[in-house]
C-alpha cells in the first residue's frame, strides 16, 4: 500500500532511529528545540481527546452492533435483524435510550465530525426501484437525502463536508466515481476514479490513490481534474496530502539528503525539495499546510499546533514535560492540549498516560479498534464488543 498507516509509520521512524544510533548516526545531529516548533493543524476538532482522559475514564457503553459515528453523547449503531434487514439507530450513551432510528445500512467508513451516512434501499407499490443516500445528524437524527437513485448505490464512503458540499465515493447509477451533492436530491458533480482508489478531503481539493494506478488530484468546487493520473515511480511510491498541495516520496528514510522530496501545489507544480518533507502523524485524520513539511518532524501535536511527543536519538521525548516515554508504547491519540495520550503498551494492550508518561489507566480490548470520535475513545473490531470510553466526570 502506498499510504503508510500511523502505526506502520511510527514503528519504522523507531527501527530508524535505533538502526541509526547503532551505525554511529544520531537523529540529535541538529535536532531543534521541540519546544520552539509549532505546526498548523486541520481537522475536526473532536480526532483529539478530551483533556478530562488526564483524570481518567469514567462511565463506558457497550454494544454488539458496529458503530457509525459518535457526536454530542450520542452512538450510531448498525443493526442488523435476524431477517437480514438493518437499521441505524442514534443512541444516548449515558441513558442508554434510543434517540432516533432510520431503516438502512450506516457506513462504516466514519467520517469525524457531526454526520453520519446511510444508504435505504425501498420498492414501491408500483415496482420502482428506490436506493437513496441520506446524511443524519448525528445529535438529532435530521435527515437529508443527498440522492435518489433508480439502482442500487454500492460501496459509498463519505469524505466529508465542505464548500457547502457533501462529498462521497463508490458507485451510483452503476458509475463508480467522486460524487459532490448541495443537499437538493441532485449530484452536483461527479469525476469518475478507480474503484479502489482512496481518497481524501483536502479542503479546497481532494487527492485519490490507488496501489497501481497511482494518484490524481480534484478540484473539490468544480469537480475538475487539477492534476491528471500519475504513475508510481521509483522515486514516488507513496504520496503524503497537505492542505495546500503534496508531496510524493520513495518510502525510504534518511537524514542525509538523500531522502528529499518534492513539494507540490494542486497543480502539480513542483515547489521545492525538501529533506525527508513530512507532517506529524497523530492526532490521525489532521492536516498540514506545505510549510509544515519542512520543519524537523514531530509525531504529535496539540490542536493549537505544539509539539506533544517526538522519536529522537533513543526514545520518544514528551516535549511538554521533558520526560521520555518508557520504551514498550506506541502513541495512538493525544488530548486536545497534550495532557493525556492514548497508547499500546507493549504486550498490554492500550493504557491512557498523562503528559509525562505516566500510566492513568488500562482499556481493555486488545491494541487495535481504536479512533477518537468528538473527543472520545471508541473501539470496535469484527467480532467483538463496541465500547464507547468516556472521560472521567462525563
Amino acid at each position: 500500500m502506498h499510504r503508510t498507516s500511523t502505526r506502520v509509520a511510527a514503528i519504522a521512524a523507531l527501527a530508524t532511529a535505533a538502526a541509526l544510533t547503532l551505525s554511529g548516526c544520531s537523529l540529535l545531529e541538529g535536532t531543534p528545540d521541540f519546544t520552539a516548533l509549532s505546526y498548523s493543524p486541520q481537522g475536526d476538532p473532536g480526532i483529539w481527546m478530551d483533556p478530562a482522559y488526564a483524570d481518567g475514564l469514567g462511565e463506558k457503553y457497550e454494544t454488539q452492533d458496529s458503530l457509525c459515528g459518535f457526536s454530542d453523547g450520542v452512538v450510531v449503531r448498525w443493526s442488523v435483524a435476524d431477517d437480514g434487514s438493518t437499521k441505524t439507530i442514534g443512541t444516548d450513551v449515558k441513558t442508554k435510550k434510543d434517540v432516533w432510528s432510520m431503516a438502512g445500512s450506516c457506513s462504516l467508513f466514519v467520517v469525524p465530525g457531526s454526520y453520519t451516512y446511510l444508504v435505504s434501499n425501498s420498492i414501491d407499490p408500483d415496482g420502482t426501484f428506490h436506493s437513496r443516500l441520506h446524511k443524519l445528524d448525528i445529535p438529532t437524527g435530521k435527515d437529508t437525502l443527498l440522492y435518489d437513485s433508480p439502482s442500487e448505490i454500492r460501496n459509498f464512503r463519505a469524505l466529508g463536508e465542505a464548500n457547502g458540499l457533501t462529498y462521497v465515493q463508490g458507485t451510483a447509477d452503476g458509475r463508480v466515481g467522486l460524487f459532490a451533492f448541495d443537499g437538493s436530491g441532485k449530484i452536483t458533480w461527479e469525476q469518475p476514479s478507480e474503484a479502489a482508489d482512496e481518497c481524501t478531503l483536502l479542503g479546497t481539493h481532494i487527492g485519490c490513490e490507488e496501489t497501481s494506478a497511482g494518484y490524481t488530484v480534484v478540484d473539490a468546487k468544480t469537480g475538475v481534474v487539477t492534476v491528471a493520473r500519475t504513475g508510481w515511480t521509483t522515486s514516488a511510491k507513496e504520496v503524503l496530502w497537505a492542505t495546500d498541495g503534496y508531496a510524493t516520496s520513495d518510502g525510504s528514510f534518511s537524514m542525509d539528503g538523500a531522502s528529499a522530496r518534492p513539494l507540490y501545489d494542486f497543480s502539480g507544480k513542483e515547489l521545492k525539495k525538501v529533506e525527508g518533507a513530512s507532517a506529524p502523524a497523530e492526532p490521525r485524520g489532521a492536516l498540514y499546510p506545505l510549510k509544515d513539511f519542512e520543519q524537523w518532524r514531530v509525531n504529535g501535536v496539540t490542536q493549537k499546533g505544539k509539539p506533544v511527543y517526538a522519536y529522537s536519538k533513543k526514545d520518544t521525548v514528551l516535549v511538554q514535560s521533558g520526560k521520555s516515554l518508557p520504551d514498550g508504547y506506541m502513541v495512538d491519540g493525544v488530548a486536545t492540549d497534550g495532557s493525556a495520550l492514548l497508547a499500546e503498551k507493549s504486550g498490554a494492550g492500550m493504557v491512557l498516560l498523562d503528559g509525562k508518561g505516566r500510566e492513568i489507566a488500562s482499556i481493555p480490548g486488545g491494541s487495535s479498534g481504536f479512533s477518537i470520535l468528538d473527543g472520545v475513545i471508541v473501539h470496535q473490531s469484527p467480532g467483538e464488543t463496541s465500547t464507547v470510553y468516556l472521560p472521567a466526570g462525563s
